[in-house]
C-alpha cells in the first residue's frame, strides 16, 4: 500500500475541484434566479399594463387600439420571458398576446384549457417570487 502521503496532492485536487464547482453552482444559481426574477417582473409588468388600460377604459371611457397593440406585444415579451420556468404560463401569455392583438381571438380561445385570468395570474407570480428556486 502507498504511503498516506501519496493520497494527500490528490485529496487537495478533489477538494480544490469541488469548491470550484460549488463557486460556479453558487454563481449560476443566482445568475439563473436574477433571470427567473426578470421573467417574472415581464409577466408583472403585462398585467400592470393590462390593469391600468382596464381602469382608463371602465371608469374614463378611454379605449385606445395603440394602447391593446402594446399590451399585445407585453404579453409576447411575457411569453417568451417565461416559457423556460412555466410552461403553462407561457400559453396564457400567447392566448392574451393575441387576444389583445385581435379581440375577436378571446372567442377562440375561450374553450382551451388555458388560465387567462388576471387576478389569478398577478397572485400565482405575486406567490412565485418570494418562492426561491
Amino acid at each position: 500500500m502507498p504511503p498516506i502521503a501519496d493520497f494527500i496532492p490528490a485529496s487537495i485536487a478533489a477538494v480544490t475541484e469541488g469548491v470550484k464547482a460549488w463557486r460556479e453552482y453558487r454563481s449560476n444559481g443566482c445568475k439563473n434566479e436574477k433571470e427567473r426574477n426578470q421573467a417574472i417582473g415581464t409577466v408583472m409588468e403585462a398585467a400592470v399594463a393590462i390593469k391600468a388600460y382596464l381602469y382608463d377604459s371602465h371608469e374614463k371611457g378611454i379605449v385606445s387600439r395603440e394602447a391593446e397593440r402594446e399590451i399585445s406585444q407585453k404579453w409576447q415579451h411575457a411569453a417568451t420571458a417565461i416559457r423556460v420556468y412555466d410552461e403553462s404560463q407561457f400559453n396564457a401569455s400567447q392566448v392574451k398576446s393575441l387576444g389583445w392583438a385581435d379581440l375577436g381571438e378571446w372567442e377562440k380561445q375561450k374553450d382551451k384549457a388555458v388560465t387567462v385570468n388576471l387576478d389569478l395570474i398577478i397572485s400565482h407570480y405575486e406567490w412565485l417570487q418570494g418562492k426561491r428556486t
